[in-house]
Formats: structure tokens, C-alpha cells, sequence
């Protein structure tokens, strides 16, 4: 499923299910991609220097935070940064197929193929857990707010487009 056919996002809470926030889409909007802004090979990710995809947080490790400054130093994910996160990526049932960053500023992370905004389908979760899983969701760190990524497969490159359709 494209983006063009994806359901749309109750955004991120701080509730650990059923997310919502004040950014979501219109309610008569189709939340796709505009036209492609580029494409993110695992090649095209800077380096870091360390091992770890994540920024170590600076806080408590449990912290989570809906919102941080963007850009993000050296490019990586803060450790303590959430997102709204379907529990099947999270399981591993099946990979992350769809990224977004909203024009607000969270983050969130799907499958691609279910719908993200059923009961107890997507959590709110630091967004280093959606990395362990799927390594090349690390790539996206460095995507503008406004902003989705979509791959059809692992292993495809992300396909980064303007995010149409969403109220902020």
C-alpha cells in the first residue's frame, strides 16, 4: 500500500495507545506523497562515528518526548525522541514500509499495509525501537518536518515526498 492508499494517522500521545494530537489529517484529505523530493539508499547516510543509529538521550532513558529541536545533532535520531509506531513493525511481523514527519514535528512509523488507527494497533514509543527493528529508518533523521518516506520492500531505497493532506 502507498501513501496514496494509506488510511490516515491519529497522531502522536503520550498514552502508549490509541494516539491523537492537535496535527492530524483533514478530514476530507488523502494523505499521499506530492511529488518526490529524492530517494535515501543506506549509502547516502553520513557517518557517525559511532556504532549506535540513535543519539544517546541525555535524561532518563524511559523519558519520551513528542517534540525536539530539528535539526537533530549529527544527523541521528535523539535517543529520547518518540513516535507513534505500529506494533507490527515493533514485533517485527512486518517491516516498516512508511515513515512520516509530520509538519509539527512527530514522528511516525507504519507497516504500509494495516490500518494504523485501530484500537491498540500503534503505540507511542521511542523511535529507537522502530530502528532495531528496521536499521534504515535511521536514514530519515535528517528529513524535513512535512516529509514521508515510503519503500515497497527492505532493502528499497526510501522515496521521500512532500506530505500532502495534513492539518498542523
Amino acid at each position: 500500500m502507498n501513501a496514496s492508499e494509506q488510511p490516515g494517522w491519529a497522531p502522536f500521545s503520550q498514552t502508549g495507545s490509541a494516539p491523537r494530537s492537535h496535527a492530524r489529517p483533514a478530514a476530507d484529505a488523502d494523505v499521499r506523497c506530492a511529488e518526490p523530493v529524492g530517494t535515501w539508499h543506506d549509502s547516502d547516510m553520513p557517518s557517525s562515528g559511532g556504532s549506535s543509529d540513535v543519539n544517546e538521550p541525555d535524561a532518563d532513558s524511559r523519558e519520551m518526548f513528542q517534540h525536539l529541536p530539528f535539526p537533530f545533532t549529527g544527523g541521528r535520531f535523539p535517543g529520547n525522541l518518540g513516535a507513534v509506531v505500529q506494533r507490527s513493525v515493533l514485533s517485527g511481523e512486518r517491516p516498516a514500509r512508511l515513515v512520516v514527519h509530520t509538519p509539527d514535528g512527530s514522528w511516525l512509523v507504519g507497516d504500509g499495509v494495516d490500518d494504523p488507527n485501530g484500537s491498540g494497533v500503534s503505540i507511542a514509543t521511542h523511535i529507537s525501537h522502530a530502528v532495531e527493528r528496521n536499521s534504515s529508518i535511521a536514514d530519515l533523521a535528517t528529513m524535513e518536518p512535512g516529509h514521508i518516506a515510503e519503500r515497497s520492500v527492505p532493502g528499497d531505497p526510501w522515496r521521500i515526498c512532500v506530505l500532502e493532506g495534513w492539518e498542523g
